[in-house]
This record gives structure tokens, C-alpha cells and sequence, in this order.
């Protein structure tokens, strides 16, 4: 049995891909508008459709395998060509692409030795749907069918790949809004951030705000931070991360923090021998500040915040859960050195 020649493959390897990418793109919008809405709001498009409104030549390339027994075909993130590469093997002889090759082998190390068989590169193969990196079709002479033929086949896998890429974005939908709704407001901290960096209002009003804002950003991380006063003392905020009870102090004064000022913090945690502490400084601390912190090591926990970590968690939109933990671990390990030590 023959196979096609290049010639006489193209236009049906162009038929299929071309009537493929209508259906998917025509099957999303008709279906599934709402997530697509919502995916590409988020910027995830090319991680749920990453086929969608693609055109051959233009954004999109094909490169195609086939034997009378095979048939694979892969979409390539590859601008200004149609067709990147075809080849193809007469499948009656034993070894590599034949008969026993494709009933012995694993489906992704087919895939994945015709993908290095066509020199494509993985980082611009585009996966019709999540682990599957081609149209594969084993079993079946596929490219023999006439063009006609290719177009109702390439309209059917279409719809049936659009359809589970709406059904996957739809079941995303409350983690992307969720994710989008974190990116959102990671972006009202950065310019509620910079707009007190260049404020011009009185430093209380100012150290006011900066730890509302906080409070706010501990919020949409989980932390569950609260404002309480007690007779005698007020404190920023308490929070609660994995487990750990926190007690938060927020400054943004012109000066470092000094031995004082890091006493009266340790003071608070003195009823509290379960409480870590969270010290944030926007002007730092002093030399008698960390001495104050040091010396208290081994009775208390204090976590600073100065300058470069409150710059990362504001404007790099940085967790600052691992920042926490990173600290929180220098601080414990701190305590075992000196024992060592002493």
C-alpha cells in the first residue's frame, strides 16, 4: 500500500488543521463564552485554549508523521509558516515506525520519538488538550482519505477537543477568579503603597494607613490578622499563619527602630510565651534594636520586616508567607548555634 507523496499530502494535512481550528474555536464560543471570558481575563488563554482563534500561517504551523498503519500531527506555535515539516515511511518492515513499533509502544513515547524524528521543538508544540502533545491516530492509513473527508474528521476532532477545553475551563473558573481576583488586588497594594511613599500626609496618618494596608495584604494570604485594644496596650494586629499565633507591630517612622523601641515590642510578648512576633520598619532597625532582639532569643521569637521584604511582599506582589518562614527558621536556628557555642 502507497503512501502520499509531500505533493499530493499537503493540501489534505492543510485541509484537516484548517477545519480543526474552526470547529475548536467555533465550539468554544458557542458553548463556552463565559469561561473563556473569565480565562482570558486572567491571561491564562494559553494554558486552557491554547488553539483558539489561531490561523495557519499566520501564528500557527503544522508538522505531520504518518505510515499506512500511523498518523500523527502536532500544532506549533510557529509564526509565518503553514507547514514546518511532513514525513513519511512505508511501515512493513520491522524496527522503528512499523506495525509491532506502534502495538508495542507506550502512546507517549511515540508521540515523543516523532517529535524528535521531526526536529520540533517541545517549547513550541501547542497540546490540543493537557498530556497530549499530537493528533494521533494509530491503526488507520488517515491520510489517505480525499479532502472532503479530512474536513469532516478535522470538524469532528475539533469539536470534541473545544468541548473538553471549555468543560476544563469551566471546572477552573473559581480558582482563576480566584487567582485573578488576588492579582487584582495585589495591584491596589502596590499603588496604595507607592502612593504613601510619596505622600505628603502627617507621619501618624501615614503609619495609619501603612498598617491598615497590612492588615489587608495579611487578609488576602490567609492570615485572618485583627485589630484588638486591651487596658494599657494596643496592638497593630494578631494573625494566625499555619497554625502559629502572631503578634504584628507596623511602623513607618523617618529613623531606624532603636533598643527601646524593640523592648517595648518584647514587653507585649511577655504575657504571651506562645506568641512569635512580626516587627515591620520601614525605616529598619538600629544596631541596638538587633542587640535587644538577639540577646531576648532564647524567651522570644521576634520576625523583622524592614525595607527589602515590605518592597517584595508591595510591589513584587511576593507571598510573604516564605519570607515569614525563611526568617522564622534563621531565628530558630540562631538559637541552636549559640547553644553549641556556649
Amino acid at each position: 500500500m502507497s503512501i502520499p507523496e509531500f505533493d499530493e499530502a499537503r493540501p489534505l494535512l492543510l485541509e484537516y488543521a484548517k477545519e480543526y481550528i474552526a470547529a475548536y474555536t467555533e465550539t468554544i464560543d458557542a458553548h463556552f463564552s463565559e469561561a473563556k471570558t473569565v480565562i482570558f481575563a486572567a491571561g491564562r488563554a494559553h494554558e486552557y485554549f491554547p488553539l483558539y482563534g489561531r490561523q495557519l500561517g499566520v501564528d500557527l504551523a503544522i508538522a505531520s508523521f504518518y505510515t499506512q498503519v500511523d498518523f500523527y500531527l502536532f500544532f506549533l506555535d510557529e509564526p509565518g509558516a503553514e507547514i514546518k515539516a511532513v514525513r513519511s515511511l512505508i511501515a512493513d518492515s520491522p524496527g522503528e515506525f512499523s506495525l509491532s513499533w506502534l502495538s508495542d509502544t507506550p502512546d507517549k513515547r511515540r508521540i515523543q520519538r516523532v517529535k524528535e524524528y521531526l526536529g520540533l521543538e517541545s517549547a513550541k508544540v501547542l497540546q490540543p488538550a493537557p498530556n497530549y502533545d499530537a493528533i494521533n491516530m494509530p491503526g488507520t492509513n488517515f491520510i489517505s482519505r480525499d479532502a472532503l473527508n479530512m474536513r469532516v474528521a478535522g470538524h469532528e476532532h475539533g469539536v470534541n477537543f473545544g468541548d473538553q477545553a471549555g468543560e476544563r475551563a469551566e471546572s477552573a473558573i473559581p480558582k482563576v477568579q480566584e487567582v485573578l481576583q488576588r492579582s487584582i488586588s495585589q495591584s491596589i497594594f502596590s499603588d496604595r503603597y507607592r502612593q504613601l511613599v510619596v505622600s505628603g500626609m502627617s507621619p501618624q496618618a501615614r503609619g495609619n494607613e501603612f498598617e491598615e494596608l497590612w492588615r489587608n495584604v495579611l487578609q488576602l494570604y490567609g492570615w485572618k490578622p485583627k485589630k484588638f485594644r486591651i487596658p494599657g496596650e494596643e496592638n497593630d494586629f494578631t494573625a494566625i499563619y499555619q497554625g502559629l499565633h502572631i503578634l504584628g507591630e507596623v511602623r513607618w517612622f523617618d529613623s531606624p527602630m532603636d533598643g527601646n523601641k524593640m523592648r517595648a515590642f518584647l514587653a507585649k510578648l511577655d504575657p504571651r510565651p506562645q506568641t512569635i512576633g512580626l516587627f515591620i520598619s520601614h525605616s529598619g532597625f538600629d544596631r541596638g534594636a538587633l542587640g535587644v532582639r538577639r540577646r531576648s532569643a532564647n524567651s522570644k521569637t521576634v520576625i523583622i520586616f524592614e525595607k527589602e521584604d515590605i518592597e517584595k511582599v508591595m510591589l513584587d506582589s511576593a507571598d510573604p508567607g516564605p519570607i515569614f518562614d525563611e526568617k522564622l527558621r534563621d531565628a530558630y536556628d540562631f538559637i541552636f548555634e549559640r547553644t553549641e557555642e556556649s
